[in-house]
């Protein structure tokens, strides 16, 4: 009996050592894109934010060319002020935004801006956008769809 226990204990340390190792996609395989929409985004576009503002929105997406063994999550980016081109959001590791594991379907994002909004790289007004990432790395992603950007001022 104790062996099985010790047995069933590796196993299911090995199972959570091999779950956590970034899966990024095959580059000899067509590359993903996605189409993703937002609905009942809240707050509304147009109006402010604060401190106390949780973004949130029904999303639905689709990927085309989606590698099942792959890592692709769905995140909000803000716009900075050190460019045009350049987003940045507060999360520490990528894989704290929501993961996709099926070609399609629809989540219901919620995300405190607390973190961004005291960021000092923050442009204003406030502009976010929904970006469908595939992990390329252990460190990197690229982008292959998004939404937005919706915008705020702030108080």
């Amino acid at each position: 009996m104790r062996m099985n226990i010790r047995a069933a204990a590796a196993l299911l340390l090995f199972a959570g050592c091999a779950s956590s190792t970034p899966r990024a996609a095959d580059p000899t395989l067509p590359r993903a894109k996605a189409v993703v929409t937002a609905e009942n985004v809240t707050p509304a576009p147009g109006s402010a934010v604060t401190d106390a503002t949780v973004f949130s929105a029904d999303v639905r997406y689709s990927i085309e060319n989606f590698q099942p063994g792959t890592d692709y999550y769905i995140a909000p980016l803000f716009a900075s002020n050190k460019g045009e081109r350049h987003t940045f959001n507060a999360l520490d590791r990528i894989s704290e935004a929501p993961r996709i594991t099926q070609p399609e379907g629809e989540l219901a994002l919620r995300y405190p801006i607390r973190r961004e909004l005291r960021h000092t790289d923050l442009a204003r007004p406030v502009r976010i956008w929904l970006y469908v990432m595939e992990r390329t790395g252990e460190h990197t992603t690229q982008v292959i769809g998004m939404a937005g950007p919706y915008e705020y001022t702030t108080r």
